[in-house]
């Protein structure tokens, strides 16, 4: 799966760089490469794997060496530690060999790690220590090629004004010297040719050697992206910054489908892009180069990265700042205007409210009047058939403590002490207590009849009270029938039902704990349970 989604992001590339130059388009390849680019990475890493697999399962030392060749190429341009590595022991298993054209080779790759690296002073001393005079034509173009690079290179890092002319040129006439053993129809003429090209800074002969080389061989991804950078890079001095962009944007999709990680021309394209303005791609751009260097390794891709991510880092955080600061003053101006709506909203909005208002209070004068008049009704309901309960129980009251009093005088004129405690007896208070309940429960069920039926459907089926004897309340229900009547104060209604106020309390929360009401509706849907009709 992994193979055939890398040759198909590679059918696009190529297919792109023969029809209409699109730039849009080879962004969007671009991106989407970045965002695949760890399919990519996996890839490269198994197949590395599997070399190094094999090369620990065998013992022959021409496959341990042909493998660790493997694994030297594999590394070059992907991790400079481990090209390092692997191109060292290359060098030991071919002297272990015998092969004077492996060593030579060898040493050649290990000379291209260093450079790479920017071990320029190692570089230059392994060029050296090689006796090119023992050299065929082709190891020779190969030498001069890899010093000439070393050469132009060194020029590069160092950027002075004394060495570096030297080392150019030293890097110019190893090219001219590799020339002479070429034919102009082989592939390396062209190569050599853009690299004389570039070491003289001619753009137009960069673009015509590295275009030749596009057109008319077949390129490995590696070399399609150093192509296409070197051809970027030309038209990018000549100040033509649209087709140079182009021409990154290609190299860079190449350097990703070829796992590339030492390279510049991402990093190209990110400072192109942050000078063109374009300074969020050019951010999330350079963030990967950066990646990339770290990845591979070399301290002077890093300082070369390092140069230009800071640059873009600062200027793309004074662009954010800037833009939250538009942000702000545009929120600001639209809170602005959207309180003068809303101030002459809320005029509209209050002038209407007082109109509303003024027929609302015509309706809520007469719905309060019913209420009150109703409520009053209740009341007096209430008090009518309280006042006429208590007046004769008052009056049986008086007639019986006299009837005791005239009792206990007799008594006591007789001095019949004993027979006081009989007349104290005979009162029954315990049965005057239970009639006293018994009386309040009756005459409350007459104002209230639907009481009980009312307040069960505040609780589920299982939890509901129900009346065990004729017409009476079960306490703690009587509790909340004496609230029903206006009784509030919960001293008077524990002195009523002859309780200590904890008890009250304790009937009241236990009842209430059990309600499907919450806790703060209850006594409110207590006092809406309504009397017998006192129409």
């Amino acid at each position: 799966m992994k193979n055939l989604l890398i040759l198909f992001s590679l059918f696009i590339v190529c297919h792109n760089s023969s029809g209409q130059e699109d730039r849009d388009s080879l962004i969007r390849q671009l991106e989407w490469s970045l965002i695949k680019i760890d399919s990519f990475t996996s890839h490269k890493t198994n197949k590395i794997i599997l070399i190094k697999d094999r090369l620990k399962s065998t013992s022959s030392l021409e496959d341990r060496y042909r493998l660790t060749k493997m694994l030297s190429k594999e590394y070059q341009a992907y991790r400079y530690d481990s090209a390092l590595k692997y191109a060292s022991r290359r060098i030991s298993l071919a002297l272990d060999i015998e092969d004077e054209q492996e060593i030579f080779e060898a040493k050649l790759d290990n000379i291209f790690v260093l450079r790479s690296g920017g071990l320029f002073k190692e570089a230059l001393d392994s060029l050296k220590s090689i006796d090119i005079s023992i050299l065929n034509d082709s190891s020779r173009i190969g030498f001069l090629e890899e010093s000439a690079r070393t050469y132009l290179n060194l020029t590069d890092y160092i950027g002075d004004n004394f060495y570096s002319p030297i080392y150019r040129q030293n890097g110019i006439d190893s090219l001219k010297k590799a020339l002479q053993f070429l034919n102009i129809t082989q592939a390396q003429y062209s190569w050599i040719t853009g690299s004389l090209a570039e070491a003289d800074w001619a753009p137009e002969a960069i673009k015509d050697s590295y275009k030749y080389l596009l057109h008319n061989f077949r390129l490995t991804k590696h070399e399609l992206a150093r192509a296409n950078n070197s051809i970027g890079q030309s038209y990018w001095s000549v100040g033509d910054e649209e087709i140079a962009e182009l021409y990154f944007i290609k190299a860079a999709i190449y350097d990703i489908h070829s796992n590339t990680k030492e390279t510049v021309a991402l990093m190209n394209l990110s400072t192109l892009l942050f000078r063109k303005g374009e300074t969020e791609r050019a951010y999330n751009f350079i963030q990967q180069a950066a990646e990339d260097a770290s990845f591979y390794g070399s301290k002077q891709r890093k300082l070369q990265v390092a140069q230009i991510l800071p640059e873009i880092e600062a200027y793309r955080q004074a662009e954010i700042k800037y833009k939250n600061n538009q942000l702000l003053f545009i929120t600001l101006v639209l809170l602005g205007v959207g309180i003068i709506i809303a101030f002459f909203l809320f005029t509209i909005y209050r002038q209407n409210k007082k109109l509303k208002t003024a027929r609302k209070e015509l309706a809520n004068s007469n719905t309060k009047l019913v209420a009150a008049n109703d409520e009053l009704l209740e009341s007096n309901k209430i008090k009518e058939e309280y006042i006429v309960y208590s007046f004769d129980k008052e009056a049986q009251h008086l007639k019986k403590l006299e009837m005791v009093s005239r009792s206990i005088n007799r008594k006591l004129l007789d001095r019949k002490f004993d027979d006081i405690h009989s007349i104290i007896d005979s009162l029954q208070l315990k049965d005057k207590t239970a009639n006293f309940y018994k009386d309040l429960d009756h005459v409350f069920l007459s104002i209230f009849p639907h009481f009980l039926e009312s307040f069960n459907t505040f609780f589920e089926p299982e939890d509901q009270f129900l009346i065990k004897d004729s017409n009476q309340l079960p306490s703690e229900i009587r509790i909340f029938a004496l609230m029903r009547l206006g009784i509030r104060d919960y001293e008077k209604i524990a002195g009523i039902l002859n309780y200590s106020l904890r008890t009250i309390y304790n009937y009241k929360n236990k009842v209430k704990s059990k309600s499907i009401l919450p806790n703060d509706e209850f006594d409110n849907a207590v006092m809406n349970i309504k009397a017998l009709s006192i129409s």
